[in-house]
C-alpha cells in the first residue's frame, strides 16, 4: 500500500494559505491518500506502475504485468470528507503510465477556511516499452512502427521485442526482433504492418524481455473503411406499436454498416444521454463550455432528492464541477463573458447565458456570489436608456427585439440574489418589458414571441402572455404530422437554418406549457411540436449543437408530467420481418438512460423496416441510426445540400506542401476557410486531416492564431487538428507544420469545414495519401 500524507494548514477563506505536505511508504500499486502526520512528501519512492511487486531494497527487479491503463486524469475525488478529527483516507488504484503525476489536495473547513497542497507522484521503472501507435488508421495503411525500448539500468541489455498478432492487422515483417539497449540509452524495434479489417478499440499489445527484465504495454487502435462517412437517421414517437423505415445506400462498404435501435421510456431518457454526448462535441469556447455542462446540471438536479445517489448522478456533479471551473476563464475583467476568453471583449447573449447557467448551478453547486454579481452588473450596464440590448449588427428597434427578448427572458427567471444595487435587475427588467410592449408590432419572430412570453409569464403578466401565446398558435406550422416554428434570421449565438427551426420551436413550446389552462388545440398542437424536435434528433442524441440542445432539453423537462410510476412491460422489435429482440422496459418515471439494441445484421442494402410492438400502452420515443461508409466520390470535395433559399456557401481547401517525405522531415499545411454570404454569420469549425501519428508543431499553430484574428484557438486530435474560426470578409487563410513519426504509406483522416450552430451547411474533403521512408536515425 502507498500511504501518502498531507496536513492541511488552513486560514481564512480569502487568504491563500502555506501548507505542508507529508509522507510514504511504498508497498503495492494501490495508493491511498490520508490527512496524517509523516515525513516529507518530497522524499517519495518511484513506484512501478501495474506491477504485482515493486522493487525492494535489495533491488531485487520485479515481474511485470500487462500495461494498459493509460488515463489523463489518474483520479478525481471532489467530495472527501474528513472525520471529527480531520482525517479521511481515499484508496485508489495507481495507472500504468510511466509519468509524474501533479498529485493535488485542497481542503475547507465548514467556516470556509482553506488548504492546499501540491506535490508530484513519480511513477517509473528502469526498463519500459515506449508504446505510442497510432490511435487511428484506415484500412489499407501500412505502418513502419518504431518501438522504443528504454534502459535506466546499469548494464546492456539483449532483448527480443514483440508485437501480439490480432485480427485487424498483417504483419509484413517479423513480429519477432532482438534489440540491444546501452545502459542509460533508449533503442527502436521496428515492427511493419497493414490494417486489414475495421475495429473499434482494437488491441496493439507489444513487449520485451530477457530472462532479467520485461515490460508488457497495449493501447487501443481504432480502424475505419476508406470511405466516405454516412449516418441515417429515422425517429419517432409510438404509443404502444409504430414503425421506423430507413433507406441504406446500395454503395455501402460491405461491413462498414453498424445500425443500432435506441428506446427512450420517458423524455428524461433524452437528458441522461446527454449527459456523455454533449461532452464528446467541441468545447472551446464559453458558450460550448456551458453547453455541454448543461445537460450534467439537469441530470445532477434529477437526482437532488435521492440518497444514496446513484454512480450517474455522482458523475453528473464531476462534470458540473469541471465546467464550472472552465467556465471562469471566459470571465472577462469587466464582469461579463467572452466566447474565447483571450482578453477580448465580453458578449451580451453570451453573457445572459452565463447567468441563467450559474444561476441553476447555484442550487446544486457552490458558485462565486462575485462572479454572479459582476456578470449582471455588465449586463446591465449594456441596456440602452430605452430599455433594450443591442448586438453589434443590431441597426435599429425592430433588430434589437430578439437580444432583447432574449435578456427579458433570462432576467425574469433568475433566482439568485441581486446585484450590489437592490432594484437593479428589478428596474432593468421593467424596462427591458416596455420596450418589448412598445414595440409588440414589430415582432415577426416566434423567438422573440416566446421569449417575451415566458417573461410576461414570469413577471405574471397575464395579458402580454396569452397576446402572445395567440401569435405563436397563429404563427406554427405543420408537417408530417408534426409543428414547428421558422426562423428568418439568426438567433443571438448566431444559430439559423435547421438548428435556427428548432430553437424557435423549443422556445414556442416551453411557453405554450406555461399557460396552466390547456385547450385540446393546445395539446395537439404541443404534442405534434414535441414530434417534430424529437424526429430531429441527431445520431448522437442531441439536436445539432449544444446550445439547440439545451432549449430543447429544457422544453422535454418542462413537459414531463409527475403521473404515476407504472410497471414498463416489454417491447419488441422486428427488423424486415425478424425478429430481432424483447426489450424490458423500466416503469415509466423511472429516470434512465436509452435503451439500445443491435440490428447491423438484419439491415441490408435498400429500403428498410422496423416494427416496434409494446404490452403496455404510453408514449416513448425511438430512434434509428445507421452508420456506414460509402465510397469517396471522384471530385476532391463534398458540399452539403444547400439548404432552400439559403444564402451562404462555405469554401474551404487543405494544401500539403508535400505527401512523399522521410520521417522527420516538416510538412507546411495551409488552409483556407471562408463564408460566401452573409447568413450565418458565426462560428465554423475546421477539421484538418493528419497522416497517422503525426506530431504537430504547436508552436506554429500558436504562430498562425496570433498572427489571424478570425482563427481563436485549437484541439490537436489523433487524426486532425481541429480549428475554432469566426472568419471575417475574405475568409481565414492561415498555415502550420507538422512531421511525421515513423514511415508509412497511409491516408489522412478527411479534412471538415461546417458551422458549428448549423452543421448541415459543411464542406467535406477526401482523404491524402502519404508515402513516409523510415529515417535510418530512427
Amino acid at each position: 500500500l502507498t500511504q501518502i500524507s498531507f496536513e492541511l494548514s488552513v486560514g481564512t477563506a480569502t487568504e491563500m494559505v502555506t501548507v505542508e505536505a507529508a509522507s510514504v511508504a511504498v508497498e503495492t500499486t494501490m495508493s491511498s491518500v490520508a490527512l496524517v502526520n509523516g515525513q516529507n512528501v518530497a522524499t517519495l519512492a518511484k513506484l512501478s506502475p501495474g506491477v504485482a511487486n515493486i522493487v525492494t531494497k535489495s533491488a531485487a527487479m520485479s515481474t511485470p504485468r500487462l500495461r494498459q491503463d493509460f488515463p489523463e486524469t489518474m483520479l478525481w475525488e471532489p467530495a472527501l470528507v474528513t472525520d471529527q478529527r480531520g482525517r479521511a483516507r481515499l484508496d485508489f488504484k495507481l495507472a500504468d503510465n510511466i509519468t509524474t503525476w501533479k498529485l493535488t489536495a485542497v481542503g475547507s473547513t465548514r467556516s470556509g477556511e482553506l488548504g492546499r497542497a501540491e506535490e508530484d507522484l513519480r511513477a517509473f521503472q528502469p526498463f519500459f516499452v515506449e508504446h505510442d501507435p497510432p490511435r487511428i488508421l484506415t484500412q489499407g495503411d501500412e505502418i513502419s512502427y518504431p518501438l522504443v525500448l528504454r534502459n535506466y539500468l546499469d548494464k546492456p541489455q539483449l532483448l527480443k521485442a514483440s508485437m501480439k498478432p490480432e485480427a485487424w492487422f498483417s504483419m509484413l515483417g517479423p513480429a519477432e526482433v532482438p534489440v540491444h539497449v546501452q545502459p542509460g540509452d533508449a533503442a527502436h524495434a521496428l515492427f511493419l504492418y497493414r490494417a486489414l479489417s475495421s475495429v473499434t478499440n482494437g488491441k496493439q499489445q507489444v513487449s520485451a524481455a530477457n530472462s532479467d527484465v520485461s515490460d508488457a504495454a497495449q493501447k487501443p487502435v481504432d480502424v475505419h473503411p476508406f470511405g466516405r462517412p454516412l449516418s441515417v437517421t429515422s425517429a419517432d414517437v409510438i404509443d404502444q406499436n409504430g414503425a421506423l423505415t430507413a433507406r441504406i445506400p446500395e454503395n455501402v462498404i460491405p461491413g462498414s454498416l453498424h445500425a443500432r435501435v435506441k428506446i427512450y421510456p420517458n423524455l428524461l431518457a433524452h437528458v441522461v444521454e446527454n449527459l456523455e454526448a454533449g461532452l464528446e462535441k467541441p468545447n472551446g469556447c464559453g458558450e460550448q463550455t456551458i453547453s455541454s455542462t448543461y445537460a450534467s446540471l439537469l441530470v445532477a438536479e434529477l437526482y437532488a432528492k435521492s440518497d444514496p445517489k446513484p454512480a450517474i448522478a455522482l458523475k453528473a456533479q464531476r462534470y458540473l464541477v469541471a465546467g464550472y471551473e472552465r467556465l471562469l476563464r471566459y470571465q472577462a475583467e469587466s464582469g461579463g463573458f467572452s466566447y474565447w476568453g483571450h482578453g477580448e471583449a465580453a458578449d451580451i447573449a453570451l453573457t445572459g447565458y452565463a447567468l441563467a447557467f450559474l444561476d441553476h448551478a447555484a442550487t446544486l453547486t457552490s458558485v462565486d456570489d462575485g462572479v454572479f454579481q459582476a456578470a449582471e452588473q455588465w449586463v446591465l450596464q449594456q441596456q440602452g436608456l430605452d430599455g433594450a440590448w443591442r448586438g453589434h449588427w443590431d441597426k435599429n428597434d425592430k433588430d434589437a427585439m430578439l437580444l432583447t427578448a432574449y435578456m427579458a427572458e433570462t432576467l425574469a427567471a433568475l433566482k439568485r440574489k441581486e446585484a450590489a444595487k437592490p432594484d437593479a435587475r428589478r428596474a432593468g427588467l421593467e424596462r427591458a418589458l416596455a420596450f418589448l410592449a412598445a414595440h409588440r408590432d414589430l415582432i415577426d419572430e416566434p423567438y422573440i414571441a416566446a421569449s417575451y412570453a415566458l417573461a410576461a409569464k414570469a413577471t405574471e403578466n397575464e395579458k402580454a402572455h396569452s397576446d402572445l401565446l395567440d401569435w405563436l398558435r397563429k404563427n406554427a406550422h405543420e408537417q408530417n404530422g408534426g409543428a414547428y416554428w421558422i426562423l428568418e434570421r439568426n438567433t443571438p449565438f448566431y444559430g439559423w437554418g435547421r438548428t435556427g427551426q428548432l430553437e424557435s420551436t423549443a422556445l414556442s413550446l416551453r411557453a405554450l406549457v406555461s399557460d396552466t389552462n390547456h385547450s385540446e388545440a393546445d395539446r395537439a398542437l404541443i404534442r405534434k411540436g414535441l414530434l417534430f424536435l424529437l424526429r430531429n434528433e441527431d445520431k448522437d442524441g442531441m439536436w445539432y449543437c449544444g446550445q439547440t440542445t439545451v432549449h430543447v432539453l429544457k422544453t422535454l423537462l418542462a413537459m414531463c408530467s409527475s403521473g404515476s410510476n407504472e410497471t414498463g412491460g416489454k417491447l419488441s422489435v422486428r427488423v424486415n420481418g425478424k425478429g430481432a429482440t424483447v426489450l424490458e422496459l423500466p416503469p415509466t418515471q423511472t429516470v434512465v438512460a436509452p435503451l439500445e439494441t443491435d440490428i447491423s445484421a438484419l439491415m441490408a442494402a435498400g429500403d428498410n423496416r422496423i416494427e416496434l410492438d409494446s404490452t403496455t400502452q404510453g408514449m416513448m420515443s425511438v430512434q434509428l441510426v445507421a452508420d456506414s461508409y460509402v465510397p469517396w466520390e471522384s471530385n476532391i470535395a463534398v458540399t452539403s445540400k444547400p439548404e432552400a433559399n439559403a444564402t451562404s456557401t462555405l469554401r474551404f481547401s487543405v494544401e500539403y506542401s508535400i505527401t512523399k517525405l522521410t520521417t522527420g522531415d516538416n510538412v507546411e499545411c495551409r488552409v483556407r476557410a471562408e463564408r460566401l454570404g452573409y447568413r450565418g454569420y458565426g462560428m465554423m469549425l475546421g477539421e484538418v486531416g493528419l497522416p497517422p501519428g503525426a506530431e504537430v508543431d504547436r508552436e506554429s499553430l500558436e504562430h498562425a492564431l496570433q498572427g489571424n484574428y478570425s482563427v481563436y484557438r485549437y484541439d490537436v486530435e489523433p487524426d486532425r487538428v481541429i480549428l475554432y474560426m469566426w472568419p471575417e470578409a475574405g475568409g481565414s487563410v492561415f498555415s502550420f507544420r507538422f512531421r511525421p513519426r515513423f514511415g508509412m504509406s497511409a491516408e489522412t483522416a478527411p479534412s471538415v469545414l461546417y458551422d458549428y450552430y448549423n452543421p448541415e451547411s459543411s464542406v467535406t474533403l477526401r482523404p491524402r495519401h502519404f508515402d513516409v521512408t523510415q529515417s535510418q536515425e530512427n
